[in-house]
Formats: C-alpha cells, structure tokens, sequence
C-alpha cells in the first residue's frame, strides 16, 4: 500500500476570481495566534495566524457569514466525495461532519514543524489545506515517512486543495516563509 495514493490534490478546486476575492477580504480581518494542542502557542512549533470561520457569532459580518457557509459547503462536499474515492470498502469512514474551518496566515518565518492533525484533544478523520496564493517564497507543504525523509511534497497554486487522513501515518510540515505571506484555508473533518 502506498501512503501516497490517499494524499489528493485537487487543482481549480476554487475559481481564481472567488480565490482573490478572498485573500482581498482576508487582508483586513483581525487574525488571532494560532495555538497547538489545548490552546497553547508555541511559535517554535507553529509560527502562524488564524481567523475562525467555524464559529459565527451575533454581529459578525456578512461577509463572514458568506465565506463560512460557501467554503463549509464546498470543503464538506469535497471530503464527501474523497471519502467515497478513497474508503470504498468500509463506508464507515465516510466523512460525517465538518469541524472546523479557518483562514491561516503564515507571515515571514512562518511554519508549522512536522505533527500530525489527529488527537485526544482534536479527533480528526481527514484534514484539508486550500492554498490561495503563492506570491511567497517557502511555505511548502511537505509530508514525510515514518523515518522523517519527505515523500512528498506540495508546491502552492492558488485555488489548489490537498486531502489526506488525519492520522498518525500521514505527517506534514509548512515550511518556514522566507518571503512575503502565505495565506490559505484549512478544515477538519470526522
């Protein structure tokens, strides 16, 4: 079995045009530090911002609440669509729900070292990246071997999405920014 063949990227999976219309939107939103594990940030593991569009609150905008229902439906019947490629023989793993979905902003010296998105305190099924620019040097996304050699490794396009298993066989970093910003949307699902 090769570990590969469950990671799929899917090119054009937003128009380019929905695709700048966002990063213009994503320019002046207020973005938050991005934390790891129970909510702690630890910029020596993950050097990154986030904007949550999983959680609308009474006020937020409607340009939120536009963005956290269009993304949340594509990015959920994508999962849909992978699960049924990918898991044909124990339907099971069929994905059931979205769990989250946020704008992630890797400013210069950004990145995130090599973890894992499944956990005791975030179970996850299968994790999803959407680059939406790539006018930025470094920020690639690589994914490695249980040696820590890279098996593959996922150069940015905007409007490109990768799919993958959240688990503990499919390890991945963002590596450091070294020029510009690196903008692009992540999601979870069980």
């Amino acid at each position: 079995m090769d570990l590969n063949n469950y990671i799929k990227v899917y090119d054009n999976f937003l128009p380019v045009q929905t695709v700048s219309s966002l990063i213009i939107w994503s320019n002046n939103i207020c973005f938050e530090e991005a934390t790891i594990g129970k909510g702690d940030v630890k910029k020596d593991i993950r050097d990154a911002e986030i904007f949550s569009l999983t959680t609308i609150n009474k006020g937020d905008s409607k340009t939120k609440i536009h963005w956290s229902n269009l993304l949340g439906k594509f990015f959920f019947e994508k999962f849909l669509e992978y699960s049924n490629e990918v898991f044909t023989i124990r339907k099971e793993f069929v994905a059931r729900k979205l769990l989250d979905l946020g704008i992630l902003k890797y400013k210069k010296n950004g990145k995130y070292v090599p973890h894992v998105d499944h956990c005791l305190e975030n179970p996850r099924t299968l994790s999803a990246i959407l680059f939406l620019n790539n006018d930025y040097e470094g920020g690639n996304l690589n994914f490695y071997s249980p040696d820590g050699t890279i098996i593959k490794k996922i150069y940015p396009n905007p409007g490109k999405l990768v799919i993958w298993p959240s688990t503990f066989l499919y390890p991945h970093s963002v590596e450091p920014v070294t020029k510009g910003v690196r903008y692009t949307i992540v999601s979870w699902a069980i």
